[in-house]
């Protein structure tokens, strides 16, 4: 796990400055403590910071092939490495590491933009191909490794966070207004999508590949080279699917342990850390390491469960009860995320990975079990919508007058606005700040510009949506969409603030294969989600794991915007204002309620957005 940076000239004159690239990659330490490498040639330059996790001792980077064809700085894991070497090996290749890094460098020589069909991991990477002017940033399936970049006719920066690009100087830090209503629309912003105009995010599932030409200016392509599509096989039964399901598990777990150093989990009393932590202790020989966050109040607290649970498995337990929040705690996530964030749980995430980096440097996580198999509440919801969907196209008039009239305080309010919207469309237009309230919301001069509307990019997916039934194509598109912009993004950054790697065995393309060829009505059963994954595991995991109601990683936000928070939050309000961006008369209504706690998810994503903004561009 680590990061890199790096910068090439169209101009073949210009060169890179090395104290540059080092301020760069220096601003990403915390991605990569153990070392750093440098390669700058000329108009080129890679900058690199490592946590060691596969070949301690070799394995440094950005590493060149030995006939120096090809440069290559990579962060990430291919857990498949050994036996994509091996077919290297008999290919003639010759390796002088043990590291997936050379690995990979090879597999781009022998396949070329192909090589990413052969690599089974999460990775994002920029390989340099001297003779073909080229250069190809990679980014894994699903996203799970970030990769931005920057560029003109004339330059390219790119970085895994967006941060070390800031730090080249080279991006202007104009706001791009449609990252805006991305981000106040579903509280994180959509790829490709950046808070900032000039800088863009590869896609999941996609490489960028950019050539020089003979005019000495960029030309650039992306190519998506692999999508979720969820395609159901009817042919097969459930208890053949449910034996599969249990043998592909403890299949990518065993692939997830691959490393020369500890691995440990994270646990909580959810069935799907539960299923990976219970596949776990089948394949070490030692008691592995779990840790688990708790907040001490009912209602948001899986601790205790994941105490018994790790009772049982006899793993060595660590949990940590989080104290109330403070001012310093938000500026943190404001510094690690670089850009507006609004999920919540990025809190607990960040402090059980601090607790975790403690003891080791890998741990594995249970994410992804929701999205494959159905497990969020929502589906539910969403099928219920589809049953009645022509009887609700009728009431959607009533149904839209009603959420517009309704207190911003009153629950439900959201609900009965999707309620009035095409039912097959219901799930890309859940949002926070919906269309008809926007223009209350936003500025004048924010709102008179022209901008590309997030709910258009959730449209755009679901249109090009080659998933069969309606409840695969909202999982599809939140595989697309939250899963890659919101979940992954919040888990590497919290951890990787830590010099943590976390690995998601359940977020891996061939699982996922097996998962999307198991039929909707195996995974939702009645009123339970993820019903097929639960029966697989049912005989692993224990009876209050499996029989306890789906809950969420949330904290108790609420509550300390009342209390410990309450001042800091009324003057992230009011400093809001200076931002240009969110109508003053809207700030002066919230500042003006009094049950604050009513409003927390209105509220929360302004409080961070003004840190943001104080931060960045005050």
């Amino acid at each position: 796990m680590c990061g890199f940076t790096g910068i090439w000239f169209s101009d073949k004159e210009k060169k890179v400055s090395k104290n540059l690239l080092e301020k760069m990659t220096s601003a990403i330490t915390h991605r990569g403590p153990d070392a750093s490498g440098y390669h700058v040639d000329g108009n080129m330059g890679m900058g690199f910071r490592r946590l060691s996790i596969i070949d301690l001792e070799g394995g440094q980077q950005p590493m060149s092939d030995a006939d120096g064809r090809a440069w290559v700085t990579f962060n990430g894991e291919i857990y498949n490495y050994k036996q994509i070497k091996e077919q290297l090996l008999q290919k003639g290749y010759k390796f002088n590491t043990q590291s997936d890094t050379e690995v990979l460098l090879n597999a781009y020589l022998e396949y070329g933009n192909n090589c990413v069909d052969h690599l089974r991991g999460m990775f994002a990477f920029a390989i340099y191909d001297i003779r073909a002017c080229k250069l190809v940033l990679g980014r894994d399936r699903f996203g799970i490794k970030p990769l931005h970049y920057l560029l003109s006719n004339a330059t390219l920066v790119f970085g895994s966070e967006l941060k070390s690009i800031v730090e080249s100087g080279y991006s202007k830090k104009q706001i791009d207004p449609s990252a805006v209503d991305s981000y106040f629309s579903y509280g994180y912003i959509l790829s490709p999508l950046s808070i900032y105009e000039d800088v863009k995010k590869v896609p999941a599932g996609s490489l960028l590949v950019i050539t020089l030409n003979n005019q000495q200016c960029f030309d650039s392509q992306v190519i998506r080279y692999w999508r979720p599509t969820f395609r159901p096989d009817f042919k097969i039964g459930y208890e053949d699917y449910k034996e599969r399901l249990k043998d592909k598990l403890q299949e990518t777990v065993r692939m997830h342990l691959v490393s020369d150093v500890p691995v440990g989990a994270f646990l909580s009393g959810g069935i799907d850390s539960n299923a990976v932590v219970s596949s776990m202790i089948k394949m070490v020989p030692h008691p592995i390491q779990t840790f688990s966050i708790g907040f001490g109040n009912k209602g948001f607290d899986e601790a205790v469960l994941a105490k018994k649970s790790a009772a049982i498995y006899g793993t060595q337990h660590t949990e940590l009860y989080l104290e109330p929040g403070s001012a310093n705690l938000l500026d943190k996530i404001v510094e690690m995320y670089d850009e507006p964030f609004g999920d919540s749980s990025a809190i607990p995430t960040y402090f059980v990975s601090k607790m975790a980096a403690q003891s080791v440097k890998v741990v594995l996580s249970g994410d992804g079990g929701d999205e494959f198999f159905a497990g969020y509440k929502d589906y539910q919801r969403l099928l219920t919508i589809n049953k009645y969907r022509h009887f609700l196209k009728i009431g959607a008039p009533a149904f839209k007058l009603l959420s517009r009239n309704m207190p911003k305080s009153m629950k439900g309010r959201r609900f009965l606005y999707s309620l009035s919207q095409n039912p097959a469309q219901v799930h890309a237009l859940t949002m926070e700040i919906n269309s008809q309230e926007k223009k209350d919301f936003f500025s004048r001069d924010f709102y008179d510009q022209d901008f590309i509307s997030a709910a258009s990019i959730k449209l755009n997916h679901l249109k090009s949506s080659l998933s069969g039934d309606f409840i695969s194509k909202q999982m599809e598109l939140d595989i697309l969409t939250y899963m890659t912009d919101d979940i992954l993004t919040k888990v590497d950054r919290a951890s990787m603030a830590n010099s943590l790697e976390v690995r998601v065995p359940l977020i891996d393309h061939e699982f996922f294969e097996l998962a999307a060829s198991i039929p909707a009505s195996m995974k939702i059963n009645g009123q339970t989600g993820k019903y097929i994954l639960r029966e697989a595991v049912k005989d692993q995991i224990p009876d209050f794991i499996y029989n306890k109601p789906k809950t969420g990683f949330t904290v108790p936000i609420t509550k300390w915007f009342k209390d410990d928070l309450s001042d800091y939050v009324m003057a992230s309000l009011e400093d809001a204002k200076l931002t240009g961006i969110i109508n003053d008369a809207y700030i002066d209504e919230l500042l003006k309620t009094k049950n604050i706690g009513s409003l927390v998810t209105r509220i929360w994503p302004i409080v961070i957005f003004s840190a943001w903004h104080r931060k960045n561009l005050s």
